[in-house]
């Protein structure tokens, strides 16, 4: 129940309808009403006709005295139901007693919202989103009314400063819906005023300028302005100003020009230098593997992402045991942060091949579908690192506990001189099954409302099925 609700139910009962049959009630006799009894309650619509939803047993009960607390508790307890956008309380005198009716007016739903007169940029898809009005939510004026701002201010954003908004409504009160049509007369949309840069860089005025290629002749668009600034920052991050930075701010409207003056405020920060030590990466490798020049900034997780990055890289080479470590050098004598990652390849390797020994219940093709260590191909000379074995060693062993094979034992061995070459890696998995475990029998226990047949139909444990926690737990789910 929202607050405009609550305070219009509250109004709603301070200015209760009394009325006294063949007379109407003076107002300083209203206090007459606290205290006498509740012959019948009724919750209806203005048209008489009683609600059709079920109404929960309310605080206010026939029988008893009226009092206003349990009047205003009702209330509440009719608008939690969430069925009604508006109550209000009638309380007739008669002679067994107060009829109080509760008066209600049914919420709509919003069902077709629709926008009209369009200009784009902004697509119908962006201004209705702007609106943020969910179908089927229950319709309300201060809903609409904040959603009318947001559509003016996704308007002037894309320079309609001068835009006209109208809305109609259309409510069907037998399907209980609420259609909203939008009318928008965008008018002229405004253009490039003044241009102040605030320039923080190394670059002339005219040279910044050149780059954002705005002008008196530029029409102001969100997607427009945000796009020159991109471009902006992307000249300086190609000149190894990786933390530069450029803010458009957008000055006073001005109607009779119909043109927005801009303050563009541009930083280049430290310029970074990028230095590989240890191994030989082209430009294009580098700006390829080393995050920091597409992202345009430079941070922890970005230098990280690159040490993986080329590691990876001169893995996938056939320098398996290759090592990388970063550094990060704030500024020089010369302005600069220099980032440097040191390398250190080691030996050249080939991965021949990959086998395994001890493996009865699964074939190799099965388990070597699960590796990540990858034989030398054409043009390839395979995946391998102590990690990925390690890796792959636990993931075999996870297929056979999967299975049942609760004590499985997984190890690798490698050599190094297969066929008598130097450097060229053969890798054997040796698998020691053990005794499967199977599931001697699943009951069900405590099951009252589901028979136990309906229950292990879902079930991925039967009898004489191989035993697994996991398989256990996903049934338990």
């Amino acid at each position: 129940m929202g607050d405009r609700a609550l305070g219009r139910a509250t109004r709603a009962t301070l200015a209760m309808i009394l009325t006294l049959l063949g007379s109407r009630l003076a107002l300083g006799q209203e206090t007459t009403v606290e205290g006498r009894p509740v012959a019948e309650i009724r919750v209806r619509y203005s048209s008489g006709a009683a609600v059709s939803e079920p109404v929960p047993a309310l605080a206010l009960k026939v029988g008893r005295s009226f009092s206003f607390s349990e009047e205003r508790q009702s209330l509440r307890q009719i608008y939690r139901m969430g069925d009604y956008a508006d109550i209000r309380v009638s309380a007739v005198v008669a002679s067994g007693g107060l009829e109080v009716n509760f008066i209600v007016t049914p919420n709509l739903y919003n069902n077709v919202i629709r926008i009209e007169g369009l200009r784009a940029p902004p697509t119908e898809a962006v201004a209705l989103a702007s609106m943020r009005l969910a179908l089927g939510d229950p319709f309300r004026e201060s809903a609409l009314g904040e959603a009318i701002e947001r559509l003016e201010g996704v308007l002037r954003d894309d320079g309609f400063y001068q835009a006209r908004v109208k809305w109609r409504l259309e409510p069907h009160p037998v399907t209980r819906q609420m259609d909203v049509s939008v009318s928008v007369s965008p008018g002229l949309r405004a253009h490039v005023g003044a241009i102040t840069l605030v320039n923080r860089t190394p670059y002339m005025d005219e040279q910044l300028l050149r780059r954002l290629r705005i002008s008196a002749k530029t029409a102001i668009t969100a997607a427009g302005l945000s796009h020159d600034n991109e471009r902006l920052k992307k000249f300086l991050v190609n000149q190894g100003y990786l933390g530069a930075g450029g803010v458009i701010s957008r000055g006073t409207y001005d109607p009779k020009s119909n043109r927005v003056p801009l303050t563009i405020a541009v930083t280049a920060g430290p310029r970074v230098r990028l230095e590989i030590v240890g191994a030989h990466l082209s430009e294009s490798q580098q700006r390829k593997l080393v995050p920091i020049f597409e992202e345009g900034a430079v941070d922890e997780d970005l230098l990280q992402e690159g040490r993986r990055n080329i590691r990876d890289y001169l893995q996938s080479q056939g320098y398996f045991d290759a090592d990388v470590q970063v550094r990060s050098e704030q500024e020089n004598q010369h302005g600069e942060r220099v980032i440097t990652y040191d390398i250190a390849r080691g030996n050249y390797y080939r991965l021949a091949g990959i086998a395994f020994e001890g493996n009865r219940y699964f074939e190799s093709t099965l388990l070597s579908r699960r590796l990540g260590l990858q034989p030398a191909a054409f043009a390839s000379r395979g995946r391998f690192s102590q990690q990925l074995l390690r890796a792959d060693a636990d993931s075999i062993r996870s297929v056979y506990v999967a299975n049942g094979f609760r004590d499985a034992q997984v190890t690798s061995s490698i050599n190094d001189h297969y066929r008598n070459k130097r450097n060229n890696l053969f890798v054997t998995f040796h698998i020691v099954e053990g005794n499967q475990t199977r599931v001697a029998s699943l009951e069900v226990e405590g099951n009252q409302a589901i028979p136990t047949r309906e229950l292990l139909n879902v079930a991925g444990s039967t009898d004489g099925q191989p035993y697994s926690e996991s398989t256990i737990a996903s049934d338990r789910n």
